[in-house]
């Protein structure tokens, strides 16, 4: 069985078993391992620790969840 695999738009889709996952970035990593260590922050207190926009932080975190149910 062989996969139809493409890359467009920093995704990775598989048409054959129709699932698509999104490459993950260096920033969405440390989001990661942030809400890993207090899953309880709010988006705020990861933007003070990570030294970027709040608004930068909801954006990925929303996007991460939105890619978890996809997959799930």
């Amino acid at each position: 069985m062989q996969e139809d695999v493409c890359m467009r738009d920093k995704v990775l889709c598989c048409r054959e078993d129709s699932w698509c996952v999104r490459m993950l970035k260096k920033i969405d990593y440390r989001i990661l391992a942030e809400l890993m260590k207090n899953s309880r922050l709010s988006d705020r207190e990861l933007a003070k620790r990570m030294r970027v926009s709040q608004p930068t932080v909801s954006r990925i975190r929303t996007q991460l969840e939105k890619d978890r149910k996809s997959v799930v």
